[in-house]
C-alpha cells in the first residue's frame, strides 16, 4: 500500500518542471532597453521647439532653427563669439516670449476673479429679485382675498339698499347707482323720511363702492409690482447666463494659459542649463539634467 506522504513524494517527484513559454521568453527579448537620456538633447529639443512656436519674423525664425542647434550643444570654452551672439538672441526671444506669456496669464487670470465676482454678483441680484417676487406674488393673493371680501360687502349694501328702495318705490326710480341715489336724495329730501334707515343705507353704500374702488387701484400697483418683479427676474436670469458663460470662457482660457507659461519656464530653465554648460554630460549626468 501507498502512504498518503509517498503518494505525495511521487506526484511532486513525476510532475514536469514549469519552463517558461516561448511566447513570454519572445516577447522579453523584443523589448528594447531605454537609452540613457542625454540632459543635452533634451534641453536642445525642448529649446527649438520653443523656437518653432515663439512670436518672431519669419527669416528669423528659420536662422535660428537652422543655427541654434549647434549653437546650443558648443561649450562655454568653445564658443565662437558667433555663437555666443546666436545663443544671447535665443535667450532674449525666449524670455520676451515667456514674459508675454506670463503677462497674459495675469489677464486672464484677472478676468477670471471679474467674471467670478459678477456671476456672485448676478446670483444674489437673482436671488434677491426672486424672492421680492415671491413676497409680491403673496402680497397680490391676500389684496383678492381682501378684495374679494370687499365685493361680497359691497353686494351685501347692494342687496340692503334695494330693499329700503322698494319701501319707498314711489319716491325713486328702482335703479342701484350710487350716483343716481345721491341725486334723488338731493332733489327729494323730503324722501328720505319716509324711511329712518333709507340715509344710513346710501352712505353705508358709498363707502363701501369708496373702499372697492381705493382697492381696485391698489391692486393694479400690486400686480403692475409683479409684472415689474417678473422682468427684472428674466432680466437677472440673463445677466446670470452671461456671467455664467463668461466665466465658463476665463476659466478654460485659464486653464490654457498656466500649463503654456510653465512650459516656458520649463523651457528657461533648459535653456540657462545649455548656456552655463561647461563640460560634456556622462552617462549618470542624465540624473542631474533639468526637468
Amino acid at each position: 500500500s501507498i502512504e498518503p506522504s509517498d503518494f505525495s513524494r511521487a506526484v511532486l517527484v513525476m510532475a514536469p518542471k514549469r519552463t517558461a513559454s516561448p511566447s513570454r521568453e519572445a516577447r522579453k527579448a523584443k523589448v528594447p532597453r531605454k537609452a540613457p537620456l542625454d540632459p543635452v538633447e533634451k534641453a536642445v529639443k525642448h529649446v527649438m521647439r520653443a523656437i518653432r512656436n515663439c512670436d518672431a519674423e519669419d527669416t528669423e525664425k528659420a536662422l535660428l532653427l537652422e543655427i541654434a542647434p549647434t549653437a546650443l550643444r558648443t561649450l562655454v570654452d568653445d564658443r565662437h563669439p558667433c555663437v555666443s551672439q546666436v545663443l544671447g538672441r535665443v535667450q532674449q526671444l525666449l524670455t520676451e516670449y515667456a514674459s508675454d506669456a506670463a503677462e497674459h496669464a495675469r489677464k486672464v487670470e484677472s478676468l477670471l476673479a471679474d467674471a467670478h465676482n459678477a456671476r456672485v454678483l448676478a446670483a444674489k441680484a437673482l436671488q434677491t429679485v426672486e424672492i421680492q417676487r415671491i413676497v409680491n406674488q403673496s402680497i397680490v393673493a391676500r389684496f383678492m382675498e381682501a378684495r374679494q371680501q370687499m365685493r361680497d360687502r359691497l353686494e351685501g349694501r347692494s342687496v340692503e339698499l334695494k330693499a329700503r328702495l322698494r319701501q319707498v318705490g314711489q319716491h325713486f326710480v328702482h335703479q342701484t347707482s350710487g350716483e343716481f341715489l345721491t341725486c334723488c336724495m338731493v332733489e327729494q329730501p323730503e324722501a328720505a323720511d319716509l324711511h329712518p334707515n333709507l340715509s344710513e343705507s346710501l352712505n353705508l353704500y358709498k363707502q363701501a363702492s369708496e373702499r372697492f374702488a381705493d382697492l381696485e387701484t391698489l391692486g393694479s400697483i400690486l400686480i403692475e409690482n409683479v409684472k415689474t418683479a417678473d422682468r427684472l427676474v428674466d432680466s437677472c436670469k440673463a445677466f446670470y447666463a452671461v456671467a455664467e458663460a463668461d466665466c465658463i470662457e476665463c476659466r478654460e482660457c485659464f486653464q490654457r494659459c498656466v500649463p503654456r507659461r510653465d512650459k516656458l519656464d520649463s523651457v528657461m530653465r533648459h535653456l540657462n542649463f545649455l548656456i552655463r554648460r561647461q563640460e560634456k554630460p556622462g552617462v549618470d549626468e542624465s540624473k542631474d539634467g533639468v526637468r
